[in-house]
């Protein structure tokens, strides 16, 4: 994690502590004129160790919002996702992440909200 934590962490004590609940922000730009997407905007909660005796488990929950061009053509001009997931590190170099993600207007076209369901495998090597 980097020195840059920003949230708090479970033992204030240790530089190497990386337990704890930190927040996030982000955001994106591009030229309406180039792209379908010219906003994004997102942000969440992450919280590292919520489980006692699994420290390097990773709980999170962020909400995110695109924001159409008009050069895209949609019918609305956003659409947004909440997402949680849940980052089990099984071994140092294997971690599993169960994914869900609840999408409001998606592609910006009248649809009907979706619920997605996903997964993530990392290896180290």
């Amino acid at each position: 994690m980097p020195n840059n934590f920003c949230g708090k962490k479970e033992n204030n004590e240790s530089a190497d502590d990386k337990q704890g609940i930190g927040v996030f922000a982000q955001y994106g730009w591009a030229p309406k004129d180039r792209c379908e997407v010219s906003d994004y905007v997102g942000g969440g909660l992450r919280w590292q160790g919520a489980i006692p005796t699994r420290d390097d488990d990773v709980l999170g929950l962020g909400a995110f919002n695109i924001y159409f061009s008009d050069r895209a053509g949609h019918k609305e001009h956003s659409e947004t996702a909440i997402e949680l997931f849940y980052k089990a590190q099984i071994m140092g170099w294997l971690a599993v992440q169960p994914d869900m993600q609840y999408i409001t207007n998606p592609g910006g076209d009248n649809k009907k909200s979706a619920l997605v369901l996903g997964g993530r495998v990392e290896f180290v090597f």
